[in-house]
Order: C-alpha cells, then sequence, then structure tokens
C-alpha cells in the first residue's frame, strides 16, 4: 500500500481516536481498523474499503478543526500585448509555483497569468470543468494568447508529445535568453478562437522545458479537452495547454474536491459557504482524486 495513502489514513484513525499512533496502522491491519471507524461512524456501510462517503468523513471534521492554507499571491509577469491576471493560489501550491517561477526567471524566462482561484460561483461550460483545481487555489493558467500562435516570438511555445489525450498532449516550452538550444516543432493555431485551424513550424532558438520545470516542482498538466481534439469547429480555450495543476498536494484514491476546498481558510471556504455560492459544486465534494477528479 502507498506509504503517503497509509500514513493519510493513518492519521484520520489517530483524530478519531480508533488507534493511538499512525504506526499502528499497517497493511495487515487496514480494512479491520477502517471497519472498526465505519462501525462508530452511523451511516456508513462497513466493508473495510474507503470510498467516497468513509473518506469524507474521516476526514471532514479533522480539516475543519485543523491548520488552514490561506490564499496567497504568487507575482506574475505581463508582455507589451498582454497583461496578466493576478496569481493567488492556496499557500502550499503558492510556495511551489513561487519556486517554479523564481527557476523560470533565473534562466530569463517569464510567467505570464490567466489566474489560479476560481470563483467559486463560476458556472462550468466547455472549457472549464465542474470539478476543476481552480477551486480550491491549486491550479493556475497562463496567460492564454501568450503561446500558441507566433512561435518565433511567443513566452511559451507548444510542442505535441505525440499523446492522443491525456496529461502529457502538451510540452510546453519558455523561451528564455539563458536556456539551451533546441529545434523544436511547434503547434500553430490561426483562424477564429471558435474554428481554429491548426498547424506545426520548426523553430530553433533558446528555451527550457517548463513542462519538466513544473513536474518538479510538483504541477502537472493536463490534455485537451474534447473541444478542441474534434475534427472540426476546434475550440482554441479547449486546448488546455496553459493549465498547471498542484497535484504533489493531493493523495490518490483519498485526497477529496471539498476537503481541499474546506483546507483553505477564510470565511469564504465553509462547507455553508461553498454549498450556498455554488450548490452543483458541493454536490462533486466528495470526489476523490485519480477517480472522479483530476
Amino acid at each position: 500500500m502507498d506509504a503517503r495513502y497509509l500514513r493519510a489514513v493513518a492519521d484520520c484513525l489517530v483524530f478519531h481516536n480508533i488507534i493511538g499512533t499512525p504506526s499502528e496502522l499497517t497493511d495487515a491491519n487496514f480494512k479491520a481498523k477502517v471497519r472498526a471507524f465505519q462501525t462508530s461512524h452511523g451511516g456508513l456501510f462497513v466493508d473495510g474499503d474507503i470510498g467516497e462517503l468513509t473518506a469524507w468523513e474521516l476526514q471532514a471534521r479533522m480539516v475543519t478543526d485543523g491548520l488552514q492554507l490561506m490564499s496567497v499571491n504568487v507575482p506574475v509577469d505581463s508582455t507589451p500585448s498582454v497583461q496578466s491576471v493576478p496569481m493567488n493560489l492556496r499557500a502550499d501550491a503558492a510556495g511551489a509555483a513561487a519556486q517554479l517561477f523564481a527557476a523560470v526567471r533565473a534562466k530569463g524566462g517569464i510567467v505570464t497569468s490567466a489566474g489560479g482561484f476560481r470563483p467559486l460561483s463560476t458556472t462550468p461550460n466547455a472549457h472549464q470543468s465542474a470539478r476543476s483545481m481552480h477551486y480550491p487555489g491549486l491550479a493556475f493558467d497562463l496567460a492564454v494568447a501568450t503561446g500558441g500562435f507566433d512561435p518565433d516570438k511567443d513566452p511559451f511555445v507548444l510542442e505535441r508529445t505525440g499523446t492522443t489525450s491525456g496529461p502529457n498532449y502538451w510540452r510546453v516550452w519558455s523561451r528564455a535568453t539563458g536556456g539551451d538550444s533546441q529545434t523544436i516543432t511547434a503547434t500553430v493555431h490561426s483562424g477564429s478562437w471558435n474554428n481554429i485551424k491548426v498547424q506545426t513550424k520548426t523553430v530553433t532558438g533558446k528555451f527550457i522545458n517548463f513542462s519538466d520545470l513544473a513536474r518538479e516542482h510538483g504541477f502537472q498538466s493536463i490534455g485537451p479537452r474534447s473541444a478542441y481534439l474534434a475534427a472540426t469547429s476546434k475550440q482554441y480555450m479547449s486546448s488546455e495547454w496553459w493549465h498547471f495543476q498542484y497535484e504533489a498536494a493531493l493523495i490518490p484514491n483519498f485526497s477529496q474536491l471539498g476537503i481541499e476546498m474546506i483546507r483553505v481558510g477564510g470565511p469564504t471556504y465553509t462547507a455553508e459557504r461553498i454549498r450556498a455560492a455554488n450548490a452543483n459544486l458541493w454536490d462533486e465534494r466528495r470526489a476523490i482524486f485519480r477517480q472522479k477528479w483530476n
């Protein structure tokens, strides 16, 4: 069993007085201890497995009573033609992003922004997920107009990796005076953003691999949405090349969307405020990372 997963569950079981110390939980007694917790909490199916309801009951009160991670502003850069949106992220993601951006700037690159936290009242659409990592402040977007159009000048140059979908669909390069010389088969967009044309162009220059650097700091990219992959009427705003999410903060098969929102401090991110601001989002609160939430 994954060590981070085991420790996260153990910490919750200590909080609920099922075990005395985290080291008491082992692979061998895992199901028995989870069944003991389920038995102590009415309404849970007693099977020793951690599904959405059990994961929520394990974490919700512990997170509500625990240390909160406030919203933090991360400085970003603009270009002469594109004014960046201020970027605010949850404190843990903000710290990692600040280190990532410092590494880019140290090589002579810049980091633009289309924002971090997404307002709770935002309505999802073809380009925005109902379970976005932006809601708990765990994702940032680079400015969407600073890459994918003019690879001879854009701060970011896009390269297809050969995968047809998924998080490694794009390789994002940052133009940087201190980068390495690279020859890139760049993806170039033209035409209407609601009916984008996609071509390629060979570009040579000095770049750093932003995608790899982001992963080193805990941020993963995502693949395009279906509206970009369509054979006709491709939607540029569904390309998602600009999106990076702080997966280092999350534990596969245990972390939940609503729990990660409640971790954020301040009056806005109480369960009551989230429910009032966006009932549909609150309905998704138990979605588990790497299951219904990615």
